[in-house]
């Protein structure tokens, strides 16, 4: 299936400080390094173990103050739309942030680099950083596909010599060679995407990891099954309140099962004695273990994908982004509810979620292997042009048949104006020889 692609030079653009989605793109940079390829990482982690061709460049791994957990949870209690603004003002914060940083400025300003593949994320409105693409090669691949206005942010950060040439960043995101989406319709709805939009959901079900004896003994005799709770890498447990945190220690005290919670804070006080809290655990582990009977998640969508594969039932506590969408779908679905805990018994959830599974697990190769098949294959052909849709071309106009449509409704006004005018003309006419068929009647 793979054809031989020599080494090429590739930029990888991860500096927000999301461990989740760092983690989940491993695989790919490592396979990239493994097959000759030399890669250059922009991310605040450090890689565990030492790759071959594999140069990270590092950045300050923190987040302002005013867009950590508690501010996301204040934002997660107002209404949609203030939350949609509330995420684009952190969000343009957050890439200004990024790119005010030194090692990032130090790239932009290095008149040797040369990179023939730049990958970048556009979450968090990450589009700015597309703007590598241009100053180094004309090829992009994004991991996920918003069109935000950062042109402003852009010509700020992107100031050196020749950045007068650099095009509009609606352009530059036009010039995309492939985006690759975390996402599979198995774990969503239908959806038309072009020829180079590729799904590569579910990188982030690894093998299993080799978990602490004490864990493995602690789920090993649970004789009433486990119940496995998390907000992902994000949001952190100790974000919650007091009174929250007490809440759940005393139902989950309560509870027949033992509970796994990942808590970033150790500092609890009175902990039920089936209850073991940790600042990290082995999540894919915890999942596939035989024991594991439920999956208190954030929604993340990593998290509802690896409870999917392993066929556990979840509940969901969305908070923010996708989370409510993830949830939503977990619901309909039929293998999970949101905020709940005393409905998820029925035997209806395990058996939808043992059903998700089959579906989500058959595929004619694996994700990671598809993944780099794409990106190699952009590589090959140059951009891989042939794949991007004309509509990239079109103008706004035309896209959305405005200049079809608009015609249409003018003949179709002009016509509904002639009409209406024939009417009154008739009316005004019948009215005319009543008014005279009287006269004449008068004057008799």
């Amino acid at each position: 299936m793979f054809g031989a692609c020599l080494g090429a030079d590739i930029l990888v653009m991860l500096p927000l400080p999301l461990y989740s989605h760092t983690n989940t793109y491993m695989p790919i940079i490592k396979e990239l390094a493994a097959r000759g390829h030399n890669v250059t990482m922009v991310t605040p982690f450090k890689s565990k173990d030492i790759v071959p061709n594999l140069k990270i460049i590092p950045v300050k791994n923190d987040l302002p103050d005013d867009i950590k957990g508690p501010a996301i949870m204040d934002i997660s209690k107002m209404g949609v739309w203030m939350q949609l603004m509330g995420f684009w003002y952190y969000s343009l914060k957050v890439i200004s942030n990024v790119l005010e940083e030194e090692p990032i400025q130090a790239l932009i300003h290095d008149r040797g680099s040369h990179f023939d593949l730049v990958i970048t994320e556009t979450f968090f409105m990450q589009e700015a950083l597309v703007a590598f693409g241009h100053k180094i090669f004309e090829l992009s691949s994004g991991l996920y596909y918003y069109l935000p206005q950062q042109e402003s942010i852009m010509r700020r950060y992107f100031n050196y010599t020749g950045s007068e040439n650099l095009p509009p960043l609606l352009e530059q995101l036009k010039n995309t060679s492939i985006t690759l989406v975390d996402s599979h319709f198995s774990m969503g709805y239908p959806r038309p995407y072009h020829s180079n939009i590729i799904e590569i959901g579910g990188l982030s079900v690894k093998n299993l990891e080799d978990g602490e004896k004490d864990l493995q003994n602690f789920m090993d005799s649970a004789d009433q099954g486990v119940i496995y709770f998390s907000l992902g890498s994000y949001l952190k447990s100790q974000d919650l309140d007091s009174i929250t945190i007490g809440t759940l220690l005393t139902v989950f005290g309560k509870l027949k099962q033992r509970v796994l919670w990942k808590l970033d804070s150790e500092n609890v006080l009175e902990l039920p004695s089936n209850v073991k809290i940790a600042q990290w655990f082995p999540q894919t582990s915890v999942l596939a273990h035989p024991k594991c009977l439920l999956f208190i998640t954030h929604g993340g969508i990593h998290s509802i994908f690896e409870a999917a594969y392993n066929k556990i039932p979840v509940i969901s506590l969305p908070v923010l982004a996708d989370q409510s969408y993830n949830a939503k779908f977990a619901e309909e679905s039929g293998f999970g509810i949101t905020l709940n805990i005393n409905q998820v018994t029925e035997d209806r959830y395990k058996e939808n979620a043992v059903r998700l599974s089959m579906i989500t697990r058959d595929r004619p190769i694996t994700v990671l292997k598809n993944t780099i098949y794409w990106i190699e294959y952009v590589i090959n052909h140059k951009g891989a042009k042939h794949l991007k849709p004309r509509t990239l071309q079109i103008s706004f106009c035309r896209y959305l048949l405005l200049d079809v449509f608009v015609p249409i409704l003018v003949i179709a006004l002009i016509a509904i104006y002639i009409f209406i005018k024939f009417c009154n003309c008739c009316l005004k006419s019948c009215r005319s020889s009543r008014t005279n068929a009287n006269k004449k009647m008068k004057t008799q």
